[in-house]
């Protein structure tokens, strides 16, 4: 530095302090350093070019000039002598343009060389000044340094705008590659221009490749044509439209999309593209199905409990009616003295509806004792020749009476079981109890048993009688349910007896399982796991 008074120390405004390009920019001084070992040729354009209004630093070699431009604060301008005692100056100018490429490098050299300044250019110097013996080029350096300052200047706010682009387009695909949204916009012709990650994930892309092209690129088909109605209904309705509907992914999974597409505009109005976006709610919709099974199960269960009321109402009141009806005559001795015959009938209509009341009982309680988990398994080594044969004593008197034909089938090596004999037998005797009621009195029922290729044991129960409808297949095994209300229906019952002998296989591991035909008749089997069998 000289003593120059223009030459201060007061801090300097650097060129990318007047990147903002205000008015004041050509009165800020800039600063320069020049890299020169002729101490006599420095000191001239120390004063000459810091008489002009520039700060100007000065280094003897290469290696001091690049310490002061990486080291003592950013110099707008570097101009570098051709010729110096350490390096040369393409060598130094090629490391200035390395830390900083935006800042312009002036390759000074005594010596007009065409090869010279063809390897200067060839590195990214800015321009290429030659010096003569009187300093004569030093009269046009300030409007050199003027020119290359504004070039700098031009060129970093391009490269802040730049910059700014970039960090935002970061921002916006951190956004919208982070969304779990699908999300692409696509022009009038149909071309994608942007499509986030989870737009290529339901679609199975892999790369960007696709950009710039049309749906035809990435879909066919129905889905194609799907694509190609939604968006001209976004053209020609010229605002935007939502919808929900199904994609499948690549993995073959189906999800449920909120799908909102919508026309982008100019800023005169013009529409020149369409975006998209859709929402994924597969789990909301799931919900949804779920509440509202919920909600069917709740009302099917409120219908199940008035039903059984209604059934209930008569079921109890007929029997208890004829055990009121009759006592009452017993008692009054109506047709004179208790030796009368008629008074013998009467009695067993009195011991029938009272087996009847306590049958139904029965069923109720012991369906609440299965479903609060309080009926206890007395588990033992049962044969299922015996099991078929006590539910079929205990039905026998109904079965005579309606007059059916019952059979039993059984193959001789049916193994054993392990379970609660009375239980399965109770499980049994409902199921033989229903082919009865169901069955005219010619009709027939089958009671067989066997072992499949898993070794799980079915007990079986066939008949050819009224059957059930398809409809009521899905709820007949639901307490109280029955396939006639109390007003239509010709058989008495609760409705319990299916859903206890369901629960009581549920105990064992086992299952329920009915197949029927309106009209035709109804298979009604009891299968035991495996791990039941009891291998000899």
């Amino acid at each position: 530095m000289t003593d120059d008074t223009d030459a201060t120390t007061t801090k300097i405004p650097t060129l990318r302090e007047m990147v903002a390009g205000d008015s004041a920019a050509e009165t800020e001084v800039l600063r320069v350093l020049y890299i020169e070992d002729d101490p006599i040729m420095a000191g001239l354009f120390e004063r000459y070019i810091g008489g002009s209004g520039w700060y100007v630093g000065v280094a003897a070699d290469g290696r001091a000039g690049l310490r002061m431009a990486q080291d003592d604060g950013p110099f707008d301008v570097v101009a570098v002598d051709y010729m110096l005692p350490d390096m040369t100056g393409t060598d130094v100018a090629k490391a200035l343009l390395a830390h900083d490429p935006m800042r312009p490098v002036i390759m000074v050299t005594a010596r007009g060389s065409e090869q010279v300044a063809a390897e200067a250019m060839a590195i990214g110097v800015t321009a290429y000044v030659i010096k003569d013996a009187d300093a004569g080029f030093l009269s046009s350096m300030p409007d050199i340094l003027r020119r290359m300052s504004a070039r700098a200047r031009s060129l970093r706010m391009a490269e802040e705008v730049n910059n700014s682009v970039r960090r935002s387009e970061t921002y916006l695909r951190g956004i919208l590659d982070n969304s779990p949204n699908s999300i692409f916009i696509k022009d009038m012709e149909g071309r994608y221009i942007l499509a986030n990650r989870r737009f290529r994930e339901l679609n199975g892309i892999k790369d960007l490749g696709f950009l710039g092209k049309t749906a035809h690129a990435i879909t066919s088909g129905e889905q194609l044509e799907e694509h190609l109605r939604e968006d001209a209904a976004v053209i020609a309705a010229g605002h935007v439209l939502s919808w929900e509907k199904s994609v499948t992914e690549p993995s073959g999974a189906i999800r449920r999309v909120w799908v909102t597409k919508y026309p982008i505009h100019d800023e005169a109005g013009v529409m020149f593209g369409i975006g998209s976006v859709a929402v994924d709610v597969t789990e909301r919709a799931a919900m949804e199905q779920r509440l509202r099974q919920t909600a069917e199960a709740a009302e099917a269960a409120s219908r199940a409990k008035s039903v059984f009321l209604a059934n209930m109402s008569h079921e109890l009141r007929t029997p208890l009616n004829s055990i009121l009806g009759f006592s009452e005559v017993l008692r009054s001795e109506m047709f004179g003295p208790l030796g009368s015959p008629h008074y013998g009938e009467y009695l067993k209509d009195i011991q029938t509806s009272g087996q009847y009341l306590l049958g139904v009982i029965s069923d109720i309680l012991d369906l609440s004792r299965i479903e609060a988990g309080r009926l206890a398994m007395k588990e033992s080594v049962v044969d299922v020749a015996g099991i078929i044969g006590d539910a079929i004593r205990l039905a026998g008197d109904t079965s005579l009476a309606n007059h059916a034909e019952l059979t039993v089938d059984l193959p001789p090596d049916l193994p054993k079981l392990r379970a609660d004999g009375r239980q399965v037998t109770q499980a049994l005797l409902n199921l033989i109890g229903n082919a009865i009621k169901f069955t005219s009195e010619t009709g027939a029922i089958a009671v067989t048993a066997y072992s499949d290729d898993q070794d799980r044991i079915t007990i079986e129960v066939r008949d050819n009688g009224i059957g059930i409808p398809e409809s009521a297949l899905q709820t007949i095994l639901q307490p109280f349910s029955q396939v006639a209300d109390s007003h239509t229906r010709s058989h008495a019952g609760a409705g319990l007896g299916l859903s206890i002998a369901r629960l009581l296989m549920k105990a064992h591991g086992g299952e329920l399982v009915i197949e029927s035909v309106a009209r035709e008749g109804t298979r009604a089997m009891l299968v035991l796991p495996a791990a039941r069998m009891v291998r000899s």
